[in-house]
């Protein structure tokens, strides 16, 4: 007997007939579709999967507690890396995949695979697809074409990114043939890595909770497997299916193969091929035609099982669980729709992602409704993916019921119909938290969120709708897919100007953000946290755990008093069948208030559907849905009872009573409560309980509260306090609010009370802002630096260094008034000083009318030398005259002298005599007088009537006159680059003078190049009354009174504290008695001293007329040589004769005279040695430059030798292209230690305004010291493009 025949003999007849209708079957279809199970691959040699570990991998053997579902799981790719016997890295799973690669790949496809390919070469067979759950890649190997194959699972011929830098994937060729360690079971060899980044690779394979597939190849075979349902509707042909070895344990393949034999618009048979009789019929639980899908999380099973208290991802275990309690009860109820239960499907989806995988999931879930219709959704978890799906569950009419999307957006019933939510809306937990910042009158935070739908939904009501409430400083984004930030954390944290970190984030997303705080060491006592999830306090280490102490948090409670009496009866019922439940009972928390709010939310979320249906169901009308091909046209119908019951849901749940908004939203009516929470050693400790009903935080016990901030225990301060902090300070010299103090001169050393130190040694401050900044250290606590300002610099170059963001200061200091325009580059504090302006002009001191009024134009020296000149021009003219005239009646000479001397006086005052004159040197010399008179006269005649006009006119009396034009507008100074220019040019005119500085109001004014100008009345009356009494004065009253504040940068974190503590000088009077101190100056009053020193001012003095003078004597030395020569023949004969008579007299006095000569040049040759030879350039001493205050020294031993007593040095000063003039001051001296004495030199310079170089050269004579061999020079001012050149002319020994 053949073993076909022995097979036939052992064929039962049943099961012969049915053999017989299948061969009939395939005979007579015109189209098939195969569907295979994990059972395919048995006759290959390959497990199938049912129960723990069976057939799959011998390791799991020594797991009794992880399946095969627990290794099929992407979370192994997660995990940190290395072979460990602990069984807790990806080495670990990567070798769960390289057994099953080399299962696969190694088996060969049994006859099976071939008897299919035949059959789909039948004649009467037009379409042939092969649905596969499979992902050993059997059926292609077996040759079957791929692109009538869909393997919906994948296929582990193909590889793709761990996380998915790229949609693509690429064929595995051996990257998960790997090495085993068989002592530990992981891998040893290098793990494979993602073509396209830097990234592990896993296989491209759907496992469980995998919402990083990349199903780039899946859906291209859903297309060719779309096409081939088309393609039968299309001809109308019959189909059979062919299910082959498709078991319940992942129902994947039957549900489909139900799907397409129930489809309408399918004329289908139906063969199922199963070696278990109970696979063979179709399960009563697919027949079901009602379901609720709940969409949650994955979770990590082992953190559930062994952290019991407070896990990562307890939340989403518990929310699985009371799930599966709702639908458990139900039957439990007997609630059934048409006399079926209502059954649930729980859908494991990844943490992060924007509902895409959600949707596609639920997608495929809706496809595969053959006999169990989805009716409600239950999730997802988020807010990103609730918004998603929500669009998507309108668009079908299914209702979606979140137990944990709290974005208040989604409560819009324009575009979310069918969402309704149980878990409180986010706008409930904004208003708890504004009421807690108003109960610690805290108005400020910086605001660390994530980007997502939650953490941008509490951006926008915060901005939106408390914005009055909260500021908010700084704002932070996370983001969860990248884990990081769009800015950096500690440098964002730390110039925040508020120390209340407010973190709007999911649970899991805390977690990480503490984490990097931790990183980055911001869990100091300079913030406050306040979380509005749970705080994971299972962190690495127990140090990084203890850091968490005094953290805050808002959390979401259930209590009855806010929500309505909780159903105590359902509850227990619930709980009881969680604990009683074998899969759940090892995980249920050790106390019932463990369990998670949202877990309870997830509960009546579900039971809220159920008892709709139950209504609707009892009202006759059963909702359904109406399936298509494409899951955007299914239509869930007869629902209009559903959805009234559902929004008129009034129930007693497990979280309270539940209730809809019905018209405004599908939100809960009843009240929500939070809890306020503090972490003290890694628990949380209750401080305080917020009703929405109460709108206020009751129960309150600050107490308990600890504070990490400043170890304090009282409520902290929410703006950063200056406590402990490094200020940088720079000041602007300007006294009396910054007087600068120079150790090395005595110069206003009497106006240096109680100094402070800078970081120069050499000087230090005193006045109004060196006490000020005392007195707030002294409240502030800080420590500081202080820095001066260069005295070329303006005061808005001063102030623009603060708006450099790579600044050096912190604070600048003085009397820099609040502009608008700085305003829009720096900030003030608040003001502590109001300042106004005033005129200063020149001391005006009326002249008396007197006797002697007349000899006022001229001073004494200019009247003694006008006569002298008289006197020596009447002896001139009578030397001239006296040859040509007799003298009558025995005149003397005194007389002709006499006549003489009227001659010139009448010459100088232009007056016309009988006198005639007989030479020409006497008429030159008179012309001479004559031209001299007619200035002397001119200029007396105009001095005298300015004086006169002057003393009845009155001086400038303030800024009116200047504003009506009194003073000519180009000669009033204005300080350019200060707050003084705004003023002008608004109030007064365009047109003045500008001033580099305010101190160089002073000389301008004084040597008349303004006649008045604009500064600090404060500063003025201060200068005035101690260097320039009685020379200038400040007239008018003070005007323009405007505030003075510290400068800092724009958006300084310390700015709050700082404006307190500014006000709280105020308060306390100290300000006014700095004012008092520093700034009430009382002007000088006049003295005769003074008062002559201005009148001879407004004389004409020797020195302006001397050159007049000068050049008169020129003149009549002229005629005097005329006058010698026109009388040379006389003279020789006059001087032939003495010489004859004096001959021997004159050679013998000329021979002494030479031989004194002589010996008086040898021994002043022998007293002094020059250094000065034609063409040779004396020796360098150095060279001076204006840019210091500090003294130079230069050596002169190099050139001098100890034995000289007296040395000479020739001082050149060289100045040019300037844009303006200026005075230098230099003083040079040198010192002898050992007689106690020095030698002082004083030399002032010029620097003019031109576009060609000055030079001024000058012979110095010093005393010299061999025991100190040094020529000291300083100056009290810089210059630009001024030097001074030292060279060495000589010295004597005596």
């Amino acid at each position: 007997m053949t073993a076909s025949a022995d097979f036939k003999q052992t064929i039962d007849p049943e099961m012969k007939s049915l053999v017989s209708q299948a061969a009939e079957l395939v005979l007579n279809c015109e189209a098939i579709l195969f569907t295979s199970g994990a059972g395919m691959g048995v006759g290959s040699g390959l497990g199938t999967f049912r129960g723990v570990a069976a057939g799959v991998w011998p390791p799991l053997l020594k797991h009794p507690n992880l399946d095969f579902s627990d290794m099929s799981n992407p979370k192994w790719f997660e995990i940190k890396q290395g072979n460990s016997k602990d069984h807790d890295t990806a080495n670990f799973g990567y070798a769960f995949w390289a057994y099953r690669y080399n299962a696969y790949t190694s088996a060969t496809p049994h006859i099976g695979y071939e008897i299919a390919k035949k059959w789909n070469h039948l004649s009467n067979v037009k379409h042939a697809f092969s649905f596969t759950s499979n992902i050993d890649g059997h059926w292609i190997k077996s040759g079957w074409d791929e692109s009538l194959t869909l393997e919906c699972h994948g296929s582990i011929h193909y590889m793709q990114c761990v996380k998915p830098c790229c949609q693509r994937i690429w064929e595995t060729d051996n990257a998960l043939n790997l090495q085993v360690d068989p002592k530990t079971d992981c891998v040893i060899d290098a793990l494979p890595k993602c073509s396209f980044c830097t990234r592990l690779a896993r296989p491209n394979v759907l496992m469980f909770g995998d919402g990083l597939y990349v199903d780039t190849r899946s859906n291209e075979q859903s297309e060719n497997y779309n096409k081939f349902r088309a393609n039968i509707q299309e001809m109308k042909g019959r189909l059979l299916i062919i299910e082959l070895g498709a078991g319940t344990a992942v129902p994947t393949v039957r549900m489909e193969s139900e799907a397409m034999y129930k489809d309408p618009e399918l004329a289908a048979d139906f063969i199922r091929i199963n070696p278990l009789k109970e696979h063979l019929f179709m399960n009563h639980f697919y027949e079901n035609r009602i379901r609720i899908v709940g969409l949650f999380p994955q979770y990590d099973n082992t953190s559930v099982r062994i952290l019991r208290y407070y896990p990562n991802d307890a939340w989403t275990f518990h929310a699985r669980a009371l799930f599966r309690a709702a639908i458990s009860l139900a039957n439990r109820y007997e609630i059934t729709i048409d006399k079926q239960p209502i059954t649930g499907t729980l859908i494991e989806t990844s943490g992060e992602g924007n509902g895409f995988t959600e949707l596609d999931l639920l997608c495929r879930e809706t496809k595969k409704t053959g006999q169990a219709d989805i009716v409600g959704i239950v999730g997802p978890s988020t807010s990103t993916k609730s918004r998603f799906l929500g669009t998507f569950a309108a668009h079908i009419g299914i209702p979606m019921m979140s137990y944990a999307a709290t974005n208040a957006e989604l409560d819009d019933p324009i575009f979310y119909p069918t969402f309704y939510r149980i878990v409180p809306s986010d706008l409930l937990l904004a208003e708890a938290i504004v009421e807690l910042f108003e109960n610690f009158n805290w108005t400020t935070c910086t605001l660390i969120f994530t980007k997502d739908d939650y953490g941008y939904g509490g951006l926008k009501i915060l901005l939106e709708k408390y914005h009055l409430n909260i500021s908010i400083k700084e704002r932070l984004i996370f983001d969860p897919r990248f884990d990081k930030f769009n800015a950096n954390m500690n440098e964002t944290l730390r110039k925040s100007q508020s120390q209340i970190i407010l973190v709007w984030a999911n649970e899991n997303h805390s977690r990480k953000i503490v984490q990097r705080a931790i990183d980055e060491g911001l869990l100091d006592s300079s913030f406050v946290w306040l979380m509005t999830n749970k705080v994971h306090i299972n962190l690495p280490s127990v140090q990084d755990a203890q850091k968490l102490d005094g953290f805050l948090a808002v959390l979401p409670i259930i209590d009855p008093s806010s929500t309505g009496d909780i159903n105590e009866d359902l509850q227990k019922e619930a709980f009881d069948i969680w604990l009683n439940s074998s899969e759940d009972e090892s995980y249920y928390p050790r106390d019932d208030s463990l369990i998670d709010p949202y877990a309870i939310y997830a509960f009546d979320a579900v039971w809220s559907l159920i008892i709709a249906l139950n209504k609707s169901a009892h009202d006759g009308q059963i909702p359904s849905m109406n399936m298509s091909t494409h899951c955007f046209d299914n239509q869930l119908i007869n629902k209009d009872k559903y959805e009234m019951y559902l929004k008129n849901s009034k129930l007693w749940g497990i979280s309270g009573m539940v209730e809809f908004r019905k018209n405004e939203s599908n939100d809960r009516i009843s009240s929500a409560s939070y809890e306020l929470v503090n972490i003290q050693s890694t628990e949380y400790v209750h401080i305080a309980v917020w009703r929405s009903n109460d709108k206020k935080w009751v129960d309150f016990n600050r107490s308990r509260i600890i504070w990490r901030i400043n170890d304090s225990s009282s409520v902290p301060v929410d703006y950063p306090q200056l406590k402990g902090e490094f200020v940088r300070i720079m000041v602007i010299e300007a006294p009396p609010f910054v007087i600068v103090c120079d150790r090395n001169s005595s110069l206003h050393s009497d106006w240096c009370l109680r100094p402070l130190e800078t970081i120069n040694p050499n000087f230090s401050i005193s006045g109004f802002v060196a006490d000020f900044i005392r007195r707030l250290q002294e409240t502030s606590e800080f420590t500081f630096s202080i820095e001066i300002a260069e005295p070329s610099q303006s005061y808005n170059s001063v102030v623009s260094l603060l708006s450099r963001s790579n600044r050096n200061y912190d604070m600048i200091l003085s009397n820099v008034r609040i502009t608008s325009e700085r305003l829009l580059n720096v900030a003030y504090s608040v003001p502590f000083h109001e300042e106004p302006f005033q005129v200063i002009t020149r001391y005006n001191s009326e002249i008396p009318i007197t006797l002697f009024s007349c000899f006022y134009p001229f001073t004494w020296s200019v009247w003694m030398t006008i006569l002298a000149l008289i006197v020596y021009s009447g002896v001139l003219i009578y030397f001239f005259e006296y040859p040509n005239q007799k003298i009558e009646n025995g005149g003397s000479c005194v007389k002709s002298v006499f006549l003489g001397v009227c001659r010139a006086l009448c010459s100088v005052f232009s007056v016309n005599t009988d006198i005639r004159l007989t030479t020409n040197p006497s008429r030159l010399t008179v012309l001479g007088l004559y031209a001299l008179g007619i200035i002397l006269i001119a200029t007396y005649t105009a001095n005298l009537s300015s004086v006169l006009t002057l003393n009845r006119g009155r001086p400038i009396s303030g800024i009116d006159d200047i504003k009506n034009g009194r003073v000519p507008f180009s000669r009033v100074g204005i300080v350019a680059n200060s707050a003084v220019p705004d003023y002008y040019i608004q109030n007064v005119l365009s047109d003045y003078r500008p001033l580099s500085s305010p101190e160089e109001i002073y000389p301008r004014l004084l040597d008349r190049t303004i006649d008045a100008a604009i500064w600090d009345a404060s500063v003025l009356k201060f200068k005035i009354d101690r260097e320039y009494c009685n020379q200038l004065s400040v007239v008018g009253s003070e005007f323009f009174r405007s505030s003075i504040g510290i400068v800092i940068p724009e958006k300084w974190p310390f700015k709050k504290d700082l404006d307190v503590r500014v006000s709280k000088m105020r308060e306390e009077g100290k300000l006014d008695q700095l004012r008092v101190d520093w700034l009430e100056s009382t002007q000088c009053s006049s003295s005769d001293i003074a008062g002559k020193f201005n009148n001879q001012n407004k004389q004409l003095s020797l020195d302006i007329v001397s050159g007049l003078f000068l050049s008169f004597l020129i003149l009549t030395a002229i005629a005097f040589i005329i006058h010698l020569w026109y009388n040379r023949s006389t003279i020789m004969h006059i001087c032939w004769q003495i010489v004859k008579r004096c001959k021997m007299k004159v050679v013998i006095l000329l021979i002494c005279c030479v031989t004194l000569t002589m010996a008086n040049n040898s021994t002043q040759a022998s007293l002094y040695v020059s250094f000065i030879t034609p063409k040779i350039v004396p020796f360098l001493l150095g060279t001076f430059r204006f840019d210091t205050l500090e003294t130079v020294d230069f050596p002169l031993d190099v050139i001098f030798p100890s034995t000289a007593r007296r040395v000479d040095v020739i001082v050149f000063m060289r100045s040019g292209m300037n844009s303006y003039e200026a005075s230098v001051n230099l003083w040079l001296w040198t010192e002898c230690p050992e007689k106690g004495t020095s030698d002082t030199k004083f030399k002032r310079g010029h620097r003019y305004n031109q576009v060609a170089y000055a030079f001024d050269s000058e012979l110095l004579e010093f005393s010299y010291c061999s025991s100190k061999p040094t020529l000291h020079i300083t100056t009290d001012n810089y210059a630009n493009n001024v030097l001074v050149e030292l060279y060495a002319a000589g010295y004597s020994h005596v």
